[in-house]
């Protein structure tokens, strides 16, 4: 299954650094993790695929993630491959074996994180089944050093998606005021940022998207998004009065100037 692995530009990743580099052990290492989950209900969701690693801070913070070209060597730890199948009527985790597996669909995703911070995204999903097939794809990422005072969200599609439901996490926890709810991919189009006062300095932040792919020949979707942390500062207006005030006492000094120059 191919899936477009560009993900939208952003100032924050200039540089990216190769999936296999290992972290160095003189740095702390801080983890990054994806999860993917499935289900033919909300009560049959099971995990179908994960990715992880370790990054030290200190050698760059931009890094790549790759699902489909993950090596899964140690460095990367992958599970899963992409598909989602089911041995009885229910969906198998990614771990799990049968003698005559069904196929369900299947699932990919790439994008990057970066320690500054950021998490940006991009998958795709499809259904061959005769049923609805939920998905859920989480992606966390550590942030440290704030203060952070916003946490933005963005997301745009297309395909059959339905009741689409994006989510910011904060130390796994869902921040309400970063969340996108659209019915259609194409209801999603226009960015969306939500703004949420965080007073934790350092943990756990990231980003959480479900759907439901319908049935049907074409039931496919893809996805771009983005979860970023930064701090906003305000900058005091002058109200326009004092800015009427202020104006008249440089018009007055002006022509006393003029009157001792005469």
């Amino acid at each position: 299954m191919n899936i477009n692995t560009t993900v939208k530009p952003s100032s924050l990743a200039t540089a990216l650094l190769m999936v296999g580099a290992m972290a160095t052990t003189s740095a702390q290492a801080v983890p990054f993790s994806a999860k993917v989950l499935a289900g033919l209900s909300k009560d049959s969701l099971v995990t179908v695929g994960t990715l992880d690693f370790e990054i030290a801070q200190g050698d760059g913070s931009v890094r790549p993630f790759d699902y489909g070209r993950a090596l899964g060597d140690g460095s990367v730890r992958k599970s899963g491959d992409g598909s989602v199948r089911s041995c009885d009527g229910s969906v198998m985790p990614a771990d799990g074996a049968c003698a005559s597996p069904v196929d369900l669909g299947g699932f990919d995703f790439a994008g990057t994180f970066d320690l500054d911070p950021s998490v940006l995204f991009s998958l795709s999903a499809t259904n061959i089944t005769s049923s609805p097939l939920l998905f859920i794809f989480q992606f966390t990422a550590p942030f440290a050093g704030g203060p952070y005072n916003t946490l933005a969200t963005d997301l745009t599609g297309t395909g059959t998606a339905e009741s689409i439901v994006m989510s910011g996490l904060l130390d796994a926890n869902i921040v309400a005021d970063a969340t996108i709810s659209c019915s259609s991919p194409a209801a999603c189009a226009d960015p969306v940022a939500s703004l949420s006062p965080l007073s934790n300095a350092s943990g756990l932040f990231g980003v959480k998207l479900s759907f439901t792919l319908p049935p049907g020949a074409n039931a496919t979707t893809s996805f771009n998004g983005s979860a970023i942390l930064s701090e906003v500062t305000s900058q005091a207006v002058s109200e326009p009065a004092t800015v009427a005030l202020f104006g008249l006492g440089l018009l007055g000094a002006g022509v006393s100037r003029r009157r001792r120059v005469v």
